[in-house]
């Protein structure tokens, strides 16, 4: 009879959850104050992307939200945040 054992490492990560609050309102044709997305768990480094922002504002793939409104209105942006595998 033989006996075979292994040693290894398992890492369990947590759950993927954006930590930041929502970011403030912007105002037409004014820099807007960037806002940086945080967010826990995973595995980083994270990778941020944005759907819905008013023409001229933009989101990083590090989650950093950035630029000029050049359209006012009321906006239903959807963030993603993804981990690395």
């Amino acid at each position: 009879m033989q006996q075979v054992n292994m040693s290894f490492t398992f890492t369990v990560f947590g759950a993927l959850t954006i930590t930041s609050g929502a970011p403030g309102a912007a105002t037409i044709s004014q820099v807007y104050t960037p806002f940086q997305f945080t967010a826990s768990g995973g595995n980083t480094p994270y990778t941020w992307s944005a759907t819905g922002l008013p023409a001229g504002m933009s989101l990083s793939s590090t989650g950093l939200l950035t630029g000029t409104p050049t359209v006012s209105g009321s906006f239903s942006v959807n963030v993603t945040v993804t981990d690395t595998p």
